[in-house]
């Protein structure tokens, strides 16, 4: 643990990121390439959207521009879990949920332009909250099983962001845990859960948002494939697939 007698507290930080990261490795297996397999597979996503989509289209898309912003958040997260931030890892998805669903919801029910849309939305009531998500969830033009399954999504999203009282307690009983470098087997796996599940919504946004992608993804073998190991049933369950 780093004091104040250490002369160079960032080659402390260093030396724990790269121990963590060595210990994570070691002890994960395969969930170690979640997040660099999701890079992965969204550059070939993006690569169908830009043959499919004409540019027309992601001048005026809100979640197609957010789309590329989360492509890029993706190494934020394999680094933030990597070093034992698994809470910011959390904060992190629950804000690429909440922007693919706010995103998709003004897309659809608009057809201005891009900056109408983002004058839009500092309108949007109650968005800024959990509740005013939910209600903006269940006005969306979709199955009501798919509005339930994305509803307990948010919540179990917040109930690890927020400050719980559960949360003062492990803080409580074990500080010295929470204050260094430490590798959470429950929490590393809560990290790659949700990646997948937050993804698996950003997918079926994209594909209920622009329906000429559907037969592009069907046909790509290897997007496909990470799909179905990652178990993005929301996704699958708009595709054709064996």
């Amino acid at each position: 643990m780093f004091t104040l007698s250490d002369s160079d507290p960032f080659a402390y930080l260093q030396k724990s990121y790269d121990e963590m990261r060595r210990e994570t490795k070691n002890k994960v297996g395969v969930k170690y390439f979640t997040w660099s397999a999701w890079y992965s597979s969204m550059i070939d996503f993006i690569r169908n959207i830009h043959k499919e989509l004409p540019k027309e289209t992601w001048d005026n898309s809100l979640l197609l521009n957010r789309t590329m912003e989360f492509y890029k958040l993706l190494l934020l997260l394999q680094e933030l879990t990597f070093m034992g931030y698994y809470h910011s890892t959390i904060r992190e998805l629950r804000y690429i949920l909440e922007s693919a669903l706010q995103s998709y919801y003004l897309d659809t029910r608009t057809k201005f332009s891009l900056n109408s849309k983002i004058e839009r939305a500092r309108n949007l009531y109650g968005v800024r909250n959990i509740q005013g998500v939910k209600i903006l969830v269940g006005s969306l033009g979709m199955r009501e099983d798919v509005k339930e399954k994305i509803t307990v999504l948010l919540d179990s999203l917040s109930d690890l962001f927020h400050p719980s009282d559960e949360e003062m307690l492990k803080v409580y009983r074990n500080v010295l845990q929470q204050v260094t470098f430490n590798f959470n087997n429950e929490l590393f796996n809560l990290c790659v859960s949700h990646t997948n599940s937050v993804f698996d919504v950003v997918l079926l946004l994209l594909i209920g948002e622009f329906n000429s992608l559907t037969k592009a993804v069907e046909k790509d073998d290897i997007l496909m494939r990470w799909l179905k190991l990652s178990k993005c049933e929301l996704t699958l369950s708009t595709l054709a697939w064996d």
